[in-house]
């Protein structure tokens, strides 16, 4: 078993330990007045273990560093797909809409990141998957054990120093990134070819009406065949789908702060500003003015 294995092994044993929570939004504070990552929270996902609370809210402001420690999967980003193989590590930024799919056939464990607030931003880092070094294992490890250590004893000094680990390993990903090429094209069955295909047409169509059946249309597919491939491979209905794509168009647009509801409304397909505030308040729990102000 070589080093990376070794390491890869600890931290997965070690993950078991992490508890599920109940609140995925509410997590270690550090209390500082700069924003280094703040309310931190470590999850770990296998085929073994079950989510408690509700993970399926898209739209937070939160970032969303994933490790593979084993077992290869894909995180799809709008309409680009990653591939994440073992010790790859990728930093998702927030409101970024995204979607995972492991393999059933495999297993896989994950190590899971979340933070809120860091600056600067790691612009180098977006959509920008790398492979972990041995100083960035050694990092997650300490960021482990100095998690469980605060699970266990809450301290504002290992708060403080589980910021600064986090920080560190975000800075080594820069480094990492920096000095190395870009990934190699994700190779796709015709599945996932296909998928892909539809997702970039949706995400690049979004003004235009758009139905399931004129969507399985264009594409040559039945509606039945378009459903079973997303439920399958997304695991969600197309209809959805579109939904929480222009959900999350409609909410890049608000954070610049320079578009009217009723501009966006119309560039995210919408029919008038009023069906644009209903949909976006039972997508997000707030109107597009509430979400703003928040």
């Amino acid at each position: 078993m070589d080093k990376f294995n070794r390491i890869s092994k600890k931290i997965a044993d070690r993950a078991e330990e992490l508890i599920e929570p109940t609140d995925y939004y509410n997590a270690v504070k550090t209390g500082m007045s700069v924003n280094p990552p703040n309310n931190i929270q470590m999850l770990y996902r296998w085929k073994k273990r079950e989510v408690l609370a509700n993970a399926n809210n898209l739209y937070h402001r939160r970032y969303v560093l994933n490790l593979v420690l084993d077992g290869p999967g894909r995180v799809c980003i709008n309409d680009e797909m990653f591939e994440l193989e073992k010790d790859s590590l990728l930093l998702l930024f927030p409101f970024q809409f995204h979607y995972y799919i492991t393999r059933q056939d495999n297993e896989y464990r994950w190590l899971v990141i979340t933070f809120d607030e860091v600056d600067p931003v790691p612009a180098e880092l977006r959509r920008r998957p790398v492979k972990l070094s041995m100083f960035g294992y050694s990092l997650v490890e300490e960021i482990l054990e100095t998690y469980l250590e605060q699970e266990i004893s809450p301290d504002p000094i290992l708060a403080l120093k589980l910021s600064s680990c986090v920080n560190c390993l975000l800075n080594e990903m820069r480094n990492i990134a920096r000095l190395n090429p870009k990934p190699t094209q994700v190779l796709r069955d015709s599945k996932m070819t296909l998928l892909e295909r539809i997702c970039g047409y949706i995400n690049h169509n979004l003004s235009q009406p758009m139905t399931v059946h004129e969507l399985a249309l264009k594409h040559g597919i039945s509606e039945g065949y378009l459903s079973a491939l997303f439920s399958r491979l997304i695991g969600c209905g197309p209809g959805e789908y579109i939904r929480k794509v222009k959900i999350n168009r409609a909410v890049d647009m608000l954070n610049t702060g320079k578009y009217m509801i009723s501009d966006i409304a119309e560039q995210t397909g919408f029919s008038s500003p009023a069906v644009f505030s209903r949909t976006f308040k039972a997508v997000t729990g707030n109107s597009p003015r509430e979400f703003t102000k928040n």
